[in-house]
């Protein structure tokens, strides 16, 4: 459909502090913490705080053309631009030079980034392959076929897919070493999130989310309708989209979601965050 204040410092990105209050519900804090970000088709960012629920910025540019990630702690936010830059860069939240650490080329533009563990270097998509760099622009290195990585935080490893298919809105998920050796199939689906310890993964098969060993096995549903799927920060909890209002037939238009959290068990009670949000996209968690 690929994750405070934002301060841009050289006018690339335009931030709107959102005031928390008035349109939002009051939820009451829970034991997740960091903030959450989403992506929609308006060109906007939207950051919610895992422990309120509440807005608590936004960003909204025309630069804005896709997924972001937000680093591990929280700092750094990586997001696909067009037209100016065309291309991936990153900036620190709270405020300073923004760098461009990809750009595009005759055919493609590089997108889907995902931090490592470190929040010093990235994975990303650029047409048909993966590319790692760092933050600073630097070490740009083809690693494997694939797309949508994620980036393992606790193991030197990347998880993504090949072979989407539109129709099934599914492919199929595999593991690599970051240089793009040891290559295992895990399952069938898509959009693959690794834990934090780097032993599990969650993705999407169908209209459900499971888990899987990162060694392999057979995988488990954890969550029904639901899609997007990232693990908090601690590796307790993960956040996922859901649509809650869609056009009646014969209206045409996108379906509205909103972003959920749940323990990583699957079990209790999922907890809406943020507002409801037009052809909600990407989820990325920082701390």
């Amino acid at each position: 459909m690929s994750r405070s204040g934002l301060l841009i410092g050289v006018g690339l990105l335009a931030l709107a502090t959102a005031a928390l209050g008035s349109t939002e519900p009051r939820t009451e804090p829970s034991t997740a913490r960091g903030k959450i970000a989403v992506y929609d088709n308006t060109r906007t960012v939207v950051i919610v705080s895992a422990a309120t629920g509440r807005v608590v910025s936004k960003i909204q540019s025309d630069s804005i053309a896709g997924t972001g990630d937000l680093s591990p702690d929280g700092s750094w936010i990586a997001v696909e631009t067009y037209p100016n830059p065309k291309g991936l860069v990153v900036q620190p939240l709270a405020g300073g030079r923004v760098r461009t650490v990809a750009r595009c080329s005759a055919n493609w533009c590089p997108g889907w980034p995902s931090w490592d563990g470190t929040g010093s270097q990235l994975a990303y998509q650029q047409g048909p392959f993966i590319y790692i760099v760092f933050a600073n622009g630097l070490g740009r290195t083809r690693v494997i076929r694939g797309e949508t990585p994620d980036w393992s935080p606790g193991t030197p490893e990347i998880a993504f897919m090949r072979d989407f298919s539109d129709y099934t809105g599914a492919g199929k998920i595999y593991v690599a070493a970051i240089d793009g050796h040891d290559l295992r199939y895990l399952a069938r689906g898509a959009y693959p999130s690794f834990h934090p310890s780097g032993k599990r993964l969650v993705f999407v098969r169908g209209p459900d989310i499971f888990t899987v060993s990162a060694a392999g096995g057979t995988p488990r549903r954890i969550i029904r309708n639901g899609f997007a799927p990232v693990w908090s920060p601690d590796g307790r909890f993960i956040a996922f989209s859901r649509f809650t209002t869609c056009p009646k037939p014969p209206a045409h238009g996108v379906c509205s979601g909103r972003i959920f959290i749940l323990p990583a068990s699957g079990t209790g009670t999922a907890r809406p965050v943020g507002p409801e949000i037009g052809d909600i996209g990407r989820i990325s968690w920082g701390g």
